[in-house]
């Protein structure tokens, strides 16, 4: 019931905006509800999405790391990004799927820079390692990793 009664309240008064009286034309500056503003055409354009904006290189972790270590690079030429969301996809050195997760990593990296990113390993057991950095007296599971990038944001100044 209280809502009805408001509803038939914004209603009447938006109603009235419009309407003739005696002195004139009842303008919007004697409502108490506010016009609704232009949208702002000025706004930066829509960057479409593209995975390949963001590319991983030098990725590491040895057996007993805790952290993994990677660069991320913004492949564009124009644009700022941040926030970072990849799907890391662990497997095997024969393709089985060890593990894979969703890490949304905070960044801000200029158009065709890097950045250094560590991340928390998935590896909380210390068992394995990246195929390329075998251990040298200890045994353990190598393996490999794919990424995808999922979004990232793209920084308005």
């Amino acid at each position: 019931m209280k809502y009805l009664a408001i509803l038939i309240l914004l209603l009447t008064s938006a109603v009235a905006v419009g309407q003739t009286t005696a002195k004139g034309t009842l303008s919007a500056s004697h409502s108490n509800m506010p016009l609704p503003q232009p949208v702002d055409t000025t706004l930066t354009p829509v960057v479409p999405f593209t995975p390949m904006a963001v590319s991983m290189h030098g990725y590491a972790k040895r057996l007993n790391d805790s952290r993994e270590s990677f660069v991320l690079r913004n492949e564009t030429r124009n644009y700022r990004l941040s926030r970072v969301l990849l799907k890391l996809i662990y497997t095997t050195d024969n393709g089985s799927l060890l593990h894979s997760r969703e890490e949304l990593i905070e960044c801000d990296i200029a158009p065709g820079m890097t950045q250094m990113v560590a991340i928390k390993s998935f590896d909380t057991s210390k068992i394995y390692y990246y195929h390329t950095l075998p251990p040298q007296r200890a045994s353990g599971t190598p393996y490999r990793i794919k990424y995808d990038v999922l979004r990232y944001d793209v920084v308005v100044e």
